[in-house]
């Protein structure tokens, strides 16, 4: 097997951030994340590192902390990886 570097499997969006986007429209919110993936996939270690509006933070963080990933694999083994990071982007159309 070659060596490869940790790949989403699985990538839950937030939820329950619908009061967060009330009344607005255009980009209206970005996170930034940085995390963990362990030898096994789990994401740990979920932390904002950038965010354009904080209440969607702990969406963000929540939902990434569900995320899982083909792990790390150098020489056939599975490693950890850390400091991945992501960007969650909300962009909410006018409506009318």
């Amino acid at each position: 097997m070659s060596d490869r570097d940790a790949m989403p499997l699985v990538r839950v969006p937030p939820q329950g951030f619908e009061h967060c986007i009330r009344g607005r429209t255009g980009k209206v919110g970005r996170t930034e994340v940085e995390f963990d993936v362990t030898k096994t996939g789990r994401v740990t270690n979920v932390r904002v590192v950038d965010s354009l509006d904080p209440c969607f933070d702990k969406y963000v963080v929540r939902a990434v902390s569900r995320w899982r990933y083909s792990p790390k694999m150098v020489d056939g083994e599975a490693l950890p990886r850390y400091g991945v990071r992501s960007e969650i982007n909300f962009d909410v159309e006018a409506t009318g």
